[in-house]
This record gives structure tokens, C-alpha cells and sequence, in this order.
């Protein structure tokens, strides 16, 4: 059972860098995740940052404590960067915003605050916003992206072709074949798709899940529990649960040949739309330099 609390969020915005580089700040509706009780929660390595040890209120998943003033600290964030001179690297029109690093921001109630925040933007000309999410329910917000079309990427986690490798832990979290359906649907809007297969898990047909992800997704990014904990070795993912459920199904969580092998494949078909770990995290940041399939 998920405990959930509204709290007063001071600011909307953290300034960022690292694994993100290339992005100025990320954006977070909530600390905690609903997800977190779920497979995707077995592995994510938020449960370790900084804002969970020190504002959780017990387990990872067992909490959620919503920012409900989202949207106005989001309004008032930006206000003041739009005040900022022009060479300031905070000033409005220089914003590269990573959402959300550390929560599914479309689960349960954060929807609603998520789309508050969204109508929010397009009052601004930022330069850039990722909507990093693995819930389907992102479709519902198509009226809300296509008012801020030429500033944000939308970006779907699919961590593998199968759902029966991805459902390591409980349920919960959204299904693979659910969030196919939803990057199907998007492919034909005025707004980049981005699709994360981070972290990869194990993978049933490597060739075939290549040529979906090149015939539905603008650019992909291949990514592992080693390559992308933000530690550069896997030392998050390695406190996780991860290591004991793929050591369950016969697998080495460390092992990055199907990865390896579905991003070299993806580069052999389609130069340059494909990139590792968090290069691909970061082109995102730039949205000029992200190619469409249809352009």
C-alpha cells in the first residue's frame, strides 16, 4: 500500500548535470514513485538518490509525496528566468529540462499536475522539455504536447521486446505490449518520439524489435543497468533487486551482449538514429538535432 501526502514544493526546477549533461535542470512532480512496488521499481536506481534517503517516508514505492503546487512553483520558476539577462545560462530561452528523472510523472493523481504543468509552458519559449515517462496514458495529453510542439520529446522506457522478461518483480507497472501500442498511436504526431530501452533486460527476437523501434521511434537510446545507474559501473544497480531476479530466470545482470548487439544492429540499419547510454539522453536536449522519421 502506497502512502500518499501533498506537499509544498518552494521551486519546480533542479538544476542538473552528470549523466543529464547537456539538460539544465530536471523537473519532478513528486518524490517518491507509485511505481516503485512494481518490476521497473525493482530496478530503478532513484530508490538511492539523495531526495528519497532524505525526504522518504519508508520504502521505495511505499510513499508518494506530491508537489501539489507544481504548476504555480513551475510558473513562478520560469517568470524569473524570463527576468534573467540574456546571457544568463539560467535565462529562459536556454532551458533544457529532463522530466521526470526520479518518478513515473503520469501515474495515479500526478497526471492531472502533469498536464497543469504542461499548459503552464506554453506561455514560455523554453528551449527544451523531455517528457520521460513508461505510462500509456501519455496519449491523453496529445492537446496539451501539440501546444508546445517545437520545445518538447517525448520519450517512452520499453526495456525489451517481451513482456514475460520484463515482469522480473510484482505488477504494476504499465505492460511492454501497452506501451507499443502507445508509441504506435504517437508516430504520426508533430512532436519527437524518443524510445528508451533502458534498462535493456533480456530480449526475445533482438532483429525484430530493432525494425519496430526504427519503423515507430524517431531516435532510440540503448541503455543497461551498468552503463546507466549514473555511476558508470552499476554499483546503484547492483544494491537493487535486479541482481537477484535475473540470477532467478539464469541471467547475469551484468551482461551487456544483447544490448550491444540491438544497438549495433540499429546503427547498421539506420545510421546515427540509434546511440548508447547517455549520449542518447543527452542529444535529446537539443531538439534541432534530434532526426524525424518523416521529415
Amino acid at each position: 500500500m502506497t502512502t500518499i501526502e501533498s506537499i509544498h514544493a518552494k521551486s519546480a526546477l533542479t538544476p542538473t548535470g552528470g549523466f543529464l549533461k547537456g539538460f539544465t535542470h530536471t523537473f519532478s512532480p513528486a518524490i517518491g514513485c507509485l511505481l516503485g512496488k512494481s518490476s521497473c521499481g525493482d530496478f530503478c536506481y532513484a530508490q538511492f538518490l539523495q531526495a528519497h534517503q532524505i525526504h522518504g517516508k519508508g520504502g521505495w514505492g511505499e510513499y508518494l509525496l506530491i508537489k501539489a503546487n507544481a504548476a504555480e512553483a513551475l510558473r513562478a520558476d520560469l517568470d524569473r528566468a524570463a527576468r534573467r539577462a540574456a546571457d544568463h545560462k539560467y535565462y529562459i530561452s536556454k532551458l533544457r529540462v529532463f522530466s521526470a528523472s526520479s518518478t513515473e510523472p503520469l501515474a495515479g493523481p500526478l497526471l492531472t499536475i502533469y498536464r497543469d504543468c504542461l499548459r503552464v509552458l506554453a506561455d514560455y519559449d523554453i528551449a527544451s522539455w523531455v517528457v520521460q515517462t513508461r505510462s500509456p496514458l501519455v496519449r491523453t495529453l496529445q492537446n496539451e504536447l501539440d501546444a508546445i510542439r517545437n520545445h518538447v520529446v517525448v520519450s517512452m522506457t520499453i526495456e525489451t521486446d517481451d513482456d514475460a522478461s520484463f515482469q522480473i518483480g510484482a505488477a504494476g507497472s504499465p505492460t511492454i505490449a501497452a506501451r507499443r501500442a502507445a508509441v504506435e498511436e504517437m508516430q504520426h504526431w508533430p512532436v519527437p518520439i524518443h524510445v528508451a530501452v533502458s534498462p535493456a533486460l533480456p530480449m526475445r527476437n533482438i532483429n525484430d524489435f530493432a525494425r519496430w523501434l526504427l519503423q515507430f521511434a524517431d531516435v532510440i537510446t540503448v541503455d543497461t543497468a551498468v552503463s546507466g545507474d549514473g555511476t558508470g559501473d552499476g554499483s546503484r544497480s547492483a544494491r537493487s533487486a535486479l541482481p537477484s531476479r535475473m540470477a532467478a530466470r539464469g541471467a547475469d545482470w551484468r551482461d551487456e551482449r544483447q544490448p550491444r548487439e540491438l544497438y549495433q544492429l540499429l546503427e547498421q540499419l539506420a545510421p546515427g538514429r540509434a546511440r548508447w547510454s547517455s549520449d542518447g539522453f543527452t542529444r535529446l536536449a537539443r531538439i534541432e538535432n534530434v532526426p524525424r522519421r518523416h521529415s
